[in-house]
């Protein structure tokens, strides 16, 4: 797959708050958990987990398919894709998904 296109800090926290009012989550908690799961790297990588917000495949397959986005493993990288399916979940309660950084 190409690589995620880069992005610099301005552009995630514009992602944060775009689909943080899209989806009526809290932008400072997308926020915090992002900086607590990945540094706030979008490349990061930790044992299988991908990532702003260190997804499993498996998790990210279910949460994907359920707003109708591609599913690929490897968008996890693309802050954009990742800022929107995190926002997603924290819409319809899944913060058990990040049991460490869930403030």
């Amino acid at each position: 797959p190409p690589p995620p296109p880069p992005v610099n800090q301005e552009q995630i926290h514009a992602f944060i708050e775009r689909f943080a009012a899209q989806y009526g989550v809290d932008p400072n908690v997308l926020r915090h958990i992002a900086i607590c799961e990945s540094g706030f790297n979008p490349l990061a990588q930790n044992a299988g987990y991908a990532g702003l917000y260190q997804f499993d495949p498996t998790t990210w397959k279910n949460f994907r398919l359920q707003i109708g986005e591609d599913p690929a493993s490897s968008l996890r990288f693309n802050a954009e894709e990742a800022v929107q399916t995190a926002a997603f979940a924290l819409s319809q309660g899944k913060t058990s998904i990040w049991p460490n950084c869930t403030p």
